[in-house]
């Protein structure tokens, strides 16, 4: 049992049929933080993201949205029905000015 002044990050691979929600997994590997790390951690690691996005583009979140339409046509395939038309085709990714910048972003306040 994690103490007041600890962040566990426990980390195990959903895949296949076991990663339905309220399944249970087996924990692979497991960190052990203060919150000082954790929160160097998390700077480092949305520095990290931000330099991604900014060389390559925006990191789509919503996994429909990431699927090619080819793997669009088999999961409609799959499921019995004809691919959705409001998925449209795939944008090209553009680096933006804001690389860190979507919906998520953290709003400072001035």
């Amino acid at each position: 049992m994690p103490g007041t002044q600890e962040v566990v990050l426990n980390f195990a691979m959903l895949a296949g049929p076991q990663a339905r929600p309220g399944g249970s997994v087996k924990v692979n590997n497991c960190v052990v933080l203060n919150y000082y790390s954790t929160k160097q951690l998390m700077l480092d690691l949305r520095r990290a993201v931000e330099r991604y996005e900014s060389m390559y583009g925006v990191l789509e979140m919503d996994p429909r949205k990431r699927l090619t339409p080819a793997a669009q046509e088999m999961l409609a395939q799959q499921q019995g029905a004809a691919r959705p038309d409001n998925l449209g085709t795939p944008t090209p990714i553009v680096p933006t000015d804001n690389p860190g910048g979507g919906e998520n972003e953290e709003k400072k306040p001035n």
